[in-house]
């Protein structure tokens, strides 16, 4: 597993957690200290706690003898925000920290297209703007 952070995630974690906690716990290997999927989760929590924030931990073990599997599987599952003007506020959020479409893409599960429909039509005051030609 790869210790590298997406910093698009990381603000994504950080402009959500403080008002909807942690949702999805963190995984860890049944009888080890090996993450398999939470790694951004746990950083942005231990940042939040360090400005005084209390934030509860879901955790889960799972016996494996294949974490990549595992982490696979979840990944696989998780799902594009369902509420556009959700997104919409949390993208037009990541564009103003100066990430890239794809890199916000890839934060909110969506595609780099609906990101820059997402900031155009939160630039033309919400409406929904079609992709310039």
């Amino acid at each position: 597993m790869t210790n590298s952070y997406d910093e698009a995630t990381l603000d994504l974690l950080r402009l959500t957690i403080p008002t909807y906690g942690i949702l999805v716990p963190v995984i860890y290997r049944s009888g080890t200290n090996e993450i398999i999927d939470g790694r951004h989760r746990l950083k942005v929590r231990e940042e939040l706690e360090a400005e005084g924030l209390s934030i509860t931990l879901p955790v889960h073990h799972v016996n494996t003898n294949n974490p990549g599997e595992i982490d696979q599987i979840v990944n696989s599952v998780r799902r594009p925000w369902q509420d556009t003007e959700q997104r919409r506020k949390l993208v037009a959020q990541l564009r103003e920290k100066g990430h890239s479409f794809r890199r916000i893409a890839g934060a909110v599960g969506a595609d780099h297209k609906t990101v820059r429909n997402d900031l155009r039509a939160d630039a033309a005051g919400g409406e929904n703007s079609p992709p310039a030609d």
